[in-house]
């Protein structure tokens, strides 16, 4: 039996898992993480490889069952609740009273409302920018090329953009959204 290898697999299924929510807690699925996601995907299933090879060579196949299964429930019970947003809605909900102190904030400066904190809640803010009733955080780690972040719509996505691209939006709760900025 090869415990060690078998627990370096769970290991390995773990971390995946952890950085799949990781990444599925970003507007845009946050393309670093989901890079090193794959990195660690690809390394357990090496991983698993040899475990597999091993063990059905000496005929023992109660190993290899139990942490494919567990890898299996792990990785796809993340990758689920990132399809789902189920990461995107936790993270924001904890970081929400912040945002919403930040709104207020520019609402009563109006048009001289400060430069945006760099962090808001647990998210990297890279800017700021308020259109009307509507105000807009870029985050800084979860887009490649794309803008992507929060926005405060209390009278829903506009109908015409505030800027020359495209912008897709998704309901978070209330007035707030995620959006994402095409390039």
């Amino acid at each position: 039996m090869h415990p060690r290898l078998a627990i370096a697999v769970v290991v390995g299924g773990w971390l995946t898992a952890a950085v799949i929510l990781w990444a599925g807690s970003y507007p845009s699925g946050g393309l670093v993480a989901g890079l090193v996601a794959a990195g660690l995907l690809l390394i357990t299933g090496v991983l698993w490889l040899v475990l597999l090879v091993r063990e059905l060579v000496k005929r023992r196949f109660a190993l290899v069952a139990l942490t494919t299964g567990l890898v299996l429930v792990m990785v796809a019970g993340a990758a689920f609740a990132s399809r789902i947003e189920l990461p995107l809605l936790a993270r924001f909900a904890l970081a929400r009273p912040a945002f919403d102190r930040v709104v207020a904030e520019r609402v009563a400066a109006g048009d001289h409302a400060e430069l945006c904190p760099a962090w808001i809640g647990t998210y990297r803010i890279g800017n700021c920018r308020t259109v009307g009733t509507d105000t807009y955080f870029t985050e800084r780690d979860g887009g490649f090329l794309n803008g992507v972040g929060f926005a405060y719509l209390p009278e829903g996505p506009p109908s015409d953009p505030p800027t020359v691209s495209s912008i897709t939006y998704g309901q978070l709760r209330g007035p707030w959204y995620w959006y994402v900025e095409e390039w």
